[in-house]
C-alpha cells in the first residue's frame, strides 16, 4: 500500500510538471529559506513515514507557479504599464479566480490561506547575512529583489494570521528593502538587485532538476523577529528578462535585442515568493554603531546601504559634500562650494550665500 500511494504521488508531481510545460508561468521558487509554496511542494526534503502522514490537502504541486496569473492579469489585461501591476504579494492572484472586480481576500499564500501554514523557513542572525537559494525551473534571466514585511504582534483577541492580514501591505514591505552584503560570494556589495546569470532566449523549457543559484544579503540590525514581539515575512519578487530589459540591469545580464521594460515594451512576467523567518539578536555590536560601509564619495554604494530618499551627509569626507538618493535607481554625489561644509538644517530651503547647495559656509582654521 505504501508502494502504490509513493508511486501515485510521483505520478501527480509528474503529471503537474508536464502540464506546466506549455505555459509560461511555471519558472521558479524560494528555496532558502523557505518559501511557504516550497514548503509544500514534494520537492521540499522529508522522511518517506513524513510525506505519507501528510493529507493530499496539504501538496502544492505548483511551488514554481507563483506568477500573480500572468502578464495578463498583473497587467489588467494592458490597461496597466510596468512597474504598476495587479498582484497579491506572495504571488497569487489579486482577482478571485482572475475574476475582475472581485479581490481575492482568500489568497492561498497569505495570511490564512491553506499554504501559509506558519511553518518557519529560516531563522537568521540580526546585523548577519541571509544566504538565499533561488531554484529556477525555466531561465528567462532578469533581476530578483527582496523585501522583509515585518508583522506585530497580535492585539487583544486577535490571532497572527488577523495581524498579517492588517499590516501586510506594500507600504510594510519598503520598510525593509534588503541590499547585498559585503562578503565573498556577492554579486554586487550593498546594492539592492541581483541577478540571473545572462542565458540566451531558447524558447520555453521546463526543468525537472532545477539548478539553485545562491544570492547573499544582510540581515537588518534591530529586527526583532523572535515570533513574540514580531514575525517576518521575506518577499522575493522576480521580474523575468526575456520580453523587456529591467531596469539598472548591467550589461553582462541583460539581452540587448529588447527594450527596457516600460511603456516601449510588453509587460514582463514576474514571480512572487513569501517565507516566514525568524532572527535572533546580533552576537556581537558594530564596531563604529551608525556608521556606513562605503568610501567618501561613492554615492551608489551609500544610497543602497542608505535605501531612503533624501540627501545626506558624506561624513567620511569631512561633510565637504553630500549624497542624494531616489532609491532605487538615482545616486549622485555632489560637493559644497568653497570654505563650506554640508549642513542638514537648510535642505528645507536655499542658502543666501549658496542657493543651490544645502552647505554652509564654513571658514577653515
Amino acid at each position: 500500500m505504501a508502494a502504490l500511494r509513493q508511486l501515485a504521488l510521483a505520478a501527480a508531481v509528474l503529471a503537474a510538471a508536464l502540464a506546466a510545460l506549455p505555459l509560461a508561468a511555471a519558472h521558479g521558487y524560494m528555496a532558502q529559506p523557505a518559501a511557504r509554496n516550497y514548503i509544500h511542494s514534494t520537492y521540499y526534503e522529508r522522511t518517506q513515514q513524513e510525506r505519507q502522514a501528510i493529507p493530499e490537502s496539504y501538496w502544492n504541486y505548483c511551488p514554481h507557479c507563483l506568477a500573480a496569473g500572468g502578464p495578463g492579469q498583473v497587467s489588467d489585461n494592458g490597461a496597466l504599464t510596468w512597474p504598476a501591476g495587479l498582484n497579491g504579494f506572495c504571488g497569487d492572484m489579486y482577482y478571485n479566480n482572475g475574476n475582475k472586480p472581485q479581490v481575492d481576500t482568500g489568497r492561498d499564500h497569505e495570511a490564512g490561506g491553506r499554504y501559509a501554514t506558519e511553518e518557519i523557513g529560516g531563522v537568521y542572525e540580526e546585523g548577519g547575512v541571509m544566504e538565499i537559494k533561488i531554484s529556477i525551473t525555466a531561465h528567462h534571466n532578469g533581476r530578483f529583489e527582496f523585501k522583509i514585511c515585518r508583522i506585530l504582534a497580535p492585539g487583544p483577541g486577535q490571532t497572527w494570521a488577523q495581524a498579517e492580514k492588517a499590516q501586510m501591505s506594500n507600504e510594510c514591505f519598503n520598510q525593509y528593502v534588503l541590499v547585498q552584503a559585503p562578503v565573498a560570494g556577492a554579486q554586487a556589495p550593498y546594492q539592492q538587485f541581483s541577478f540571473l546569470p545572462f542565458k540566451t532566449w531558447g524558447g520555453y523549457s521546463f526543468d525537472l532538476t532545477p539548478p539553485f543559484y545562491s544570492y547573499y544579503y544582510s540581515v537588518p540590525d534591530g529586527l526583532r523577529c523572535d515570533g513574540v514581539y514580531a514575525r517576518c515575512v521575506l518577499q522575493w519578487h522576480w521580474v523575468t528578462g526575456n520580453s523587456c530589459t529591467p531596469p539598472g540591469t548591467p550589461d553582462q545580464f541583460k539581452e540587448k535585442s529588447i527594450n527596457e521594460c516600460g511603456s516601449t515594451a510588453p509587460y514582463p512576467e514576474e514571480f512572487w515568493n513569501c517565507a516566514d523567518i525568524r532572527t535572533t539578536p546580533r552576537a556581537n555590536p558594530p564596531l563604529v554603531p551608525g556608521g556606513h560601509p562605503c568610501p567618501a564619495g561613492d554615492a551608489p554604494c551609500f544610497c543602497a546601504w542608505k535605501n531612503a530618499e533624501g540627501t545626506f551627509a558624506d561624513t567620511k569626507g569631512g561633510c565637504k559634500g553630500f549624497f542624494q538618493c531616489v532609491p532605487p535607481y538615482i545616486s549622485a554625489y555632489k560637493e559644497c562650494g568653497t570654505d563650506t561644509l554640508f549642513d542638514e538644517g537648510l535642505q528645507a530651503g536655499p542658502h543666501p550665500t549658496h542657493p543651490t547647495f544645502p552647505c554652509l559656509v564654513f571658514f577653515f582654521r
